[in-house]
């Protein structure tokens, strides 16, 4: 189990690795149940600790030398969205012309693009109601 945590962490933060160990955990207690032998010990693994990011905002100054650079990029549009509109970078990966209504100047927040463990890129839900929105 110290060997999954180990794994787990290099390539996830604390918190997903947390929730893969409670997951394990349940799957194992079902089990169990069912009558399939599981070794007492690994109830004994405490889980990883979740770990919790500062948000680090830009000042005024440092959005304007951003805006400046990005300026003919090709993600361009990209940034300027997320400056602007406060999106996420999954939030943008997971847009698509179908969120965009140009005539009526809104864009629809309905998914979040990520990465498996395999290097698969995905869409999926926003976790929250609030993730869905239209700005």
């Amino acid at each position: 189990m110290d060997r999954l945590h180990a794994a787990l962490l290099r390539k996830v933060g604390g918190t997903t690795a947390r929730h893969v160990h409670m997951t394990l955990l349940a799957a194992l207690g079902d089990a169990e149940r069912c009558g399939m032998p599981v070794p007492r010990t690994i109830r004994s693994v405490a889980a990883p600790r979740r770990t919790s990011r500062e948000i680090v905002t830009l000042t005024q100054p440092e959005v304007d030398a951003l805006l400046t650079a990005a300026y003919g990029d090709r993600s361009e549009a990209a940034i300027v969205l997320a400056v602007t509109l406060g999106l996420r970078r999954g939030e943008l990966l997971a847009l698509s012309r179908r969120h965009i209504d140009l005539a009526e100047r809104r864009l629809i927040v309905a998914g979040t693009a990520s990465r498996t463990l395999s290097g698969e890129t995905v869409v999926t839900m926003p976790k929250t109601a609030a993730g869905s929105r239209t700005i």
